[in-house]
């Protein structure tokens, strides 16, 4: 089965950093306005919340410690009035800043924080219910998040599955519902369960076409192109890549991490059908960006996929020296590393340098496993199938409830 490993970057970089950061750029005369806001004496509280958060999502991306300086600021606001929401949402807030670094303990430390002052909030009177339901799924969703990025995808999964069952039963808002569905999705095509990340994309698409939401529907289209990719339906993956290019073209500003990993869906999908050509010249582009965003991940993904370029045309040499830059670039992820190791293996059989082959198709087989093994796959089953059975013994107990 071929691996595509740019469905994973592209989730986290593409579906959900384009959609928070398109929605979040504001120009350099709406950054002053709001700063100057701040100045206005009696500002009610409400709204100085809304400028730190907006502060806060302005800078997430391109100047993550201006976004925890506001962070931080806002914390001290919340403190000040006493708001145990507000306090709550700011720690959150920071871990999410944390978490696209990423720095993985920081972001679990302002969870645990946000989960405790939320836990305060609801003691106390908090009008809007529903706000905490959300915050409670989207602490779900933050470490189901880190949960991924250590590669525990069980526990990413079981985190997704509590959230998904609050967006439904308890927020029940068509954005809150498809943003899991794709998290989920996600973590199954980096289980390389297929069938069942196909599933989720789709049911992410639906609800993006039904509420015109156009971000997500570019997002979605680029993930489902990876799926067809990797399960070798290579025209249906163009089909759907080439749409989400077209989407994305339409957008004003689209972040340079959605533009690397689109570049690389692209080269995958032309190296198989083949037209070299076309894939060097996306290859080329993906390595670019990866550069300009001096991201390790990002870039050690761009060199592998130059390295399967190297092995079609049959450079081998540079096929091997261009993996091993891959890990050069970042050796931390051991989904990555897998990918490497393969591409060092295949080019010293090429090569016939049998025993390094050897050495390096251990490697390969030693990373994978610690990632995707069947009983994996059941325990996730399994999950999914506790999460459907909560569900419907909740809609029983809520019935009866109503009939007592």
């Amino acid at each position: 089965m071929k691996n595509h490993f740019y469905i994973r970057l592209f989730l986290l970089t593409g579906i959900f950093f384009c959609a928070t950061a398109l929605q979040a750029q504001y120009t350099p005369q709406e950054i002053d306005s709001m700063e100057q806001r701040l100045q206005t004496p009696n500002l009610p509280d409400e709204e100085i919340y809304e400028i730190y958060g907006n502060f806060i999502y302005a800078f997430m991306y391109d100047e993550p410690e201006q976004a925890l300086e506001y962070a931080r600021k806002g914390m001290n606001f919340a403190k000040k009035i006493h708001n145990d929401f507000y306090l709550a949402m700011f720690y959150y807030l920071a871990g999410e800043v944390h978490i696209k670094i990423p720095k993985l303990d920081s972001t679990m430390y302002y969870h645990d924080l946000s989960l405790a002052a939320k836990n305060k909030a609801e003691k106390k009177e908090v009008k809007d219910k529903t706000l905490l339901y959300r915050l409670e799924a989207d602490l779900l969703i933050l470490s189901s998040d880190v949960h991924r990025f250590c590669g525990r995808y069980d526990l990413a999964l079981e985190d997704l599955f509590k959230a998904l069952n609050i967006a439904e039963e308890k927020i029940n808002t068509p954005s809150e519902t498809g943003y899991i569905y794709a998290s989920i999705g996600e973590i199954y095509s980096l289980m390389e369960n297929y069938q069942k990340a196909e599933f989720y994309y789709l049911k992410y698409l639906e609800i993006c076409r039904e509420t015109d939401a156009v971000i997500g529907l570019a997002g979605a289209h680029a993930a489902l192109g990876g799926i067809y990719y990797s399960l070798y339906d290579f025209q249906k993956a163009l089909e759907y890549t080439e749409e989400a290019s077209r989407i994305y073209s339409t957008m004003p500003y689209v972040p340079i991490p959605v533009l690397s990993n689109l570049a690389g869906i692209l080269a995958d999908i032309w190296l198989e059908i083949p037209d070299y050509d076309k894939a060097l010249e996306y290859i080329l582009m993906s390595v670019e960006y990866a550069r300009q965003l001096n991201a390790p991940r990002h870039t050690a993904t761009a060199l592998i996929i130059l390295s399967k370029y190297y092995m079609k045309v049959k450079k081998y040499k540079e096929a091997e020296e261009a993996a091993f830059q891959a890990l050069e670039a970042d050796s931390t992820h051991i989904y990555t590393n897998s990918h490497a190791y393969q591409m060092i293996a295949m080019s010293n059989i090429r090569m016939k340098n049998v025993e390094k082959s050897l050495e390096y198709f251990q490697k390969t087989l030693n990373a994978r496993s610690d990632y995707s093994n069947e009983n994996y796959q059941s325990s996730l089953s399994e999950m999914e199938v506790q999460y459907e059975t909560e569900k419907k013994e909740m809609k029983i107990a809520a019935l009866e409830e109503k009939n007592s």
